[in-house]
């Protein structure tokens, strides 16, 4: 792994803890990708067990600079010969983080919300899923 990649790794943990803007136990970034073109979830677990999906646009200039982020991985990682199709960031309270590549989503995968609830099931569980918390800026 170069140090690039590294330090947008750190970058993408830093940004999903600021999208968050309340305390989280765990916070999962869902994100597909093509050239020059993403989709992005994040959902939030809190302390009593509720799942949130996060308003990724409550603040433009954080969510662009997100996207921006999300997007230089991308290609940094295709210019290192890991080109990926769907990722999974997945960030703890305590600032651990763990990544999934999915390198063989089947086309049309970006925009499909069935695709997007097979991805609950398989990351989050058989879970209901609130929207926003109420968020303080």
């Amino acid at each position: 792994m170069t140090e690039e990649i590294e330090a947008l790794y750190q970058r993408i943990a830093n940004g999903l803890a600021a999208h968050a803007k309340v305390e989280f136990l765990d916070l999962w970034l869902y994100v597909g990708a093509t050239d020059g073109c993403l989709n992005d979830r994040i959902f939030c677990k809190v302390s009593d067990g509720t799942f949130f999906k996060l308003d990724n646009t409550s603040n433009i200039d954080l969510m662009l600079s997100f996207s921006e982020t999300i997007l230089d991985l991308w290609e940094a990682s295709k210019n290192s010969g890991g080109k990926w199709d769907e990722m999974t960031f997945h960030l703890a309270s305590d600032g651990r983080f763990e990544i999934d590549f999915e390198y063989n989503a089947p086309e049309g995968y970006l925009f499909d919300p069935e695709r997007d609830n097979q991805w609950i099931r398989k990351n989050l569980g058989d879970v209901e899923i609130n929207e926003s918390p109420s968020q303080e800026s």
